[in-house]
This record gives structure tokens, C-alpha cells and sequence, in this order.
């Protein structure tokens, strides 16, 4: 068995939005990034009927994709920057959630997002830090992904 650490996963931004095909280049590493949420889920629709005997029954509907981040704060940071200003826009960005570098084979899930949370934290004690929520939008074209080698 292999693992993979948490740590070998890595989240890229590319301006260029997805239409079709996924851009082959462009992909910018976004490496000030920690403890990335991907929370995966499928909308439930209530299917019970009368011959169920009173219990309730699912199905899993839409599915729901969604990711949660935290940057160390520092303005001067690229990534920080084009995060902000799609946030502040309301503007999509292209994301690729891998589970490695592009530069290797790996998997992942690439797709057109908007930012819904860009939240500064100021702690007494700590470095400051944003809270980022991305979720898919209108043509958002989320796809499974894998990247050959290609880099990033």
C-alpha cells in the first residue's frame, strides 16, 4: 500500500478559464497554501414512499464540491493578490487540486471557481493568516483530471 502525505498535495491557479479543454499551460503553484479541505458530498433527495414502512430513504443527487484553504497573510504574495481580486471581483478562477505536482503523473480535480470567503485572522499571538473558501460556479466545467508529466 502507499500512502500519500498531506503534504505532497498541491493546489494551482491559472487565469485562463476552462471552456472545453483543460489548459496545458499557465498553471501557477500556489505554494503558501496549508491545510487544504476538500469536502466532498453528494445534495440528498428524501425518495421514501409508502413501502418503505416508514423509513426514510435517500439518494444521492447533485454533487457538491467545495474547498477550504489557509494562506500566511502577506500582501505582496501573487497568489494572495489574484485570490483577493477575484474575491473583491467576483470573477472565477481556474483551480487543479492534485494530489501531487503537475510535473508528475497524478490525479486530481480541475474547475472554474469563485472565491465566497476571503477572511483575514489577526491572532495576539501568531502570524496572520486568510480563510478561503472556493466553490464551483455557473460553468464551472469540474472534471476529474490527470496530469502526465506535463508540468505545471
Amino acid at each position: 500500500m502507499s500512502l500519500k502525505m498531506g503534504y505532497a498535495g498541491q493546489l494551482y491557479r491559472n487565469p485562463t478559464l476552462i471552456t472545453g479543454s483543460v489548459p496545458s499551460s499557465g498553471w501557477v503553484l500556489m505554494d503558501n497554501v496549508k491545510d487544504l479541505t476538500i469536502p466532498d458530498a453528494m445534495r440528498e433527495v428524501d425518495v421514501e414512499t409508502k413501502a418503505a414502512g416508514g423509513v426514510t430513504e435517500y439518494e444521492p443527487s447533485s454533487y457538491q464540491f467545495a474547498v477550504e484553504f489557509m494562506m500566511e497573510y502577506d500582501p505582496s504574495d501573487a497568489d494572495i493578490t489574484a485570490v483577493e481580486t477575484a474575491f473583491r471581483a467576483r470573477t472565477a478562477l481556474a483551480f487543479a487540486f492534485m494530489d501531487d505536482t503537475m510535473a508528475n503523473t497524478v490525479k486530481g480535480t480541475v474547475c472554474n471557481m469563485k472565491v465566497f470567503k476571503f477572511e483575514k485572522q489577526q491572532p495576539i499571538s501568531g502570524s496572520q493568516k486568510v480563510s478561503i473558501a472556493l466553490k464551483p460556479c455557473f460553468g464551472s466545467k469540474l472534471q476529474a483530471y490527470t496530469a502526465s508529466g506535463s508540468g505545471a
